[in-house]
């Protein structure tokens, strides 16, 4: 499967399908610690403290250069790759932040309808989450994994056929070989059925960003993942809709934003009035 996928970017019998699937091979065999989750009981300010915690690690955590590839590209030749700074990419990211602001909408809803971890039945379930937390948006005390995935109506046809895309492949991996279960709660952006399935594995996910790292900076390249899902799910309630609030969560992201980068103005301005 790993092979045409990877064959779809390149003409029947190109050599570089071969070196592009040691590549994967090298990065499936990449790894991970599993790092204590740190775990919280959100409150009326979790979500300025979600962002302001997402914007911290974006800024001055995750050590990384950023890229931006062509992720439309078709073929390997159309595969781009450029140097990002550290600011556009927090700007990107905080383009849509819902993914993040709905997490604790989530908990407060799994909180108000009693829900039960599906491995042990405890009610006591903790935030996790955020880039520091590899599938771990949900957490319960016995160590169950609960990833968010706020989705529209055309991504809900790949959850119809049991699939969904996913996090970091080393650090599922590393889980999974500590002893974790994992599960992904689906929760609609227009509102409608809250659906919990069990994530029975993941693959490599081989797309056009993937053959840019590859290409340009194979060092800096790491694994994504397509989770399969179990045919079986438990519908948790009845979700509204949550374009509106995803508006708001962007306004809100931009103010934090602002704030952020004019501390770095001021530095840039003392800098150059002292020489």
């Amino acid at each position: 499967m790993t092979q045409m996928n990877i064959a779809k970017f390149f003409h029947r019998g190109d050599p570089r399908i071969r070196k592009v699937q040691k590549f994967v091979e090298k990065l499936q065999r990449v790894h991970a610690e599993v790092s204590p989750i740190e775990t919280w009981i959100p409150d009326s300010n979790a979500v300025p403290t979600i962002l302001v915690g997402e914007i911290h690690y974006l800024l001055h955590v995750k050590k990384d250069p950023y890229y931006n590839a062509n992720i439309r590209a078709k073929t390997y030749d159309e595969c781009t790759l450029e140097r990002q700074s550290i600011y556009r990419t927090a700007q990107d990211y905080m383009e849509r932040p819902l993914g993040l602001c709905a997490e604790p909408v989530v908990w407060e809803n799994l909180t108000k309808n009693r829900f039960q971890c599906p491995e042990c039945a405890s009610t006591d379930i903790r935030l996790g989450g955020g880039s520091g937390s590899a599938w771990a948006d949900i957490v319960c005390t016995c160590g169950t994994l609960l990833e968010v995935k706020t989705v529209n109506r055309n991504v809900m046809k790949m959850v119809q056929r049991n699939k969904m895309r996913g996090g970091n492949y080393k650090y599922f991996k590393a889980q999974r070989r500590n002893g974790t279960t994992h599960y992904m709660i689906i929760v609609p952006k227009e509102g409608g059925d809250v659906i919990l399935k069990k994530i029975q594995y993941v693959n490599p996910r081989i797309d056009a960003k993937l053959l840019s790292f590859h290409k340009y900076a194979p060092e800096h390249a790491s694994l994504k993942s397509n989770a399969v899902l179990r045919r079986e799910s438990i519908t948790l309630y009845k979700g509204e809709n949550l374009l509106d609030y995803g508006e708001e969560c962007k306004i809100l992201a931009e103010k934090l934003l602002k704030l952020a980068f004019a501390r770095y103005a001021r530095t840039i301005q003392r800098f150059f009035k002292s020489i």
